[in-house]
């Protein structure tokens, strides 16, 4: 049976222990206000300061910022995991990646920035730089003032692995 520390005051308890019982209905609140957890039907919430900061229901779980502002979730399905964020996922340490890692788009995303470049980059094969006649427009000969300005260029070649290279 259950135990119940404290006194029960219409639909309030109050005290500090109940032990071996189960709670139907209704919403159960480790704290009126501040830092709480607060569990309802289908739904944990975490509080801090007041501010909702994590929202745990059966299809995800939330998170909010310092202000209560929707920051991200993660959710799942029968086969994707969704981590989403309003702005940046951080990942720190060393992340594996076994599978395709790639853009949510076409030609929309970078990877690094100006101030912030990868060090190294280890591939198998040369990468894939689209230079197709068919992905380029407005294509035009050059016009003949600058002409004299490529004769001052000094092309060269250089030898890269097994490769020459012209530039």
């Amino acid at each position: 049976g259950a135990e119940i520390v404290g006194s029960i005051t219409g639909s309030t308890i109050t005290g500090s222990t109940i032990t071996g019982t189960t709670i139907t209905g209704g919403t159960v609140r480790t704290s009126s206000s501040g830092d709480r957890i607060q569990l309802s039907d289908n739904l944990l919430r975490a509080y801090a300061n007041g501010i909702q900061r994590v929202r745990l229901d059966t299809t995800s779980l939330r998170f909010y910022d310092s202000n209560g502002s929707y920051a991200g979730h993660i959710s799942a399905s029968p086969s994707t995991l969704l981590i989403d964020a309003d702005y940046e996922i951080w990942l720190t340490q060393h992340t594996w990646v076994d599978g395709g890692l790639r853009p949510g788009a076409n030609n929309t995303y970078s990877l690094g920035g100006g101030s912030s470049r990868w060090s190294r980059i280890f591939l198998q094969y040369n990468p894939d730089v689209a230079s197709d006649i068919r992905l380029k427009s407005n294509i035009q000969n050059i016009p003949n003032g600058l002409l004299g300005e490529l004769k001052e260029i000094k092309p060269k070649m250089y030898q890269q692995g097994e490769k020459w290279h012209f530039g």
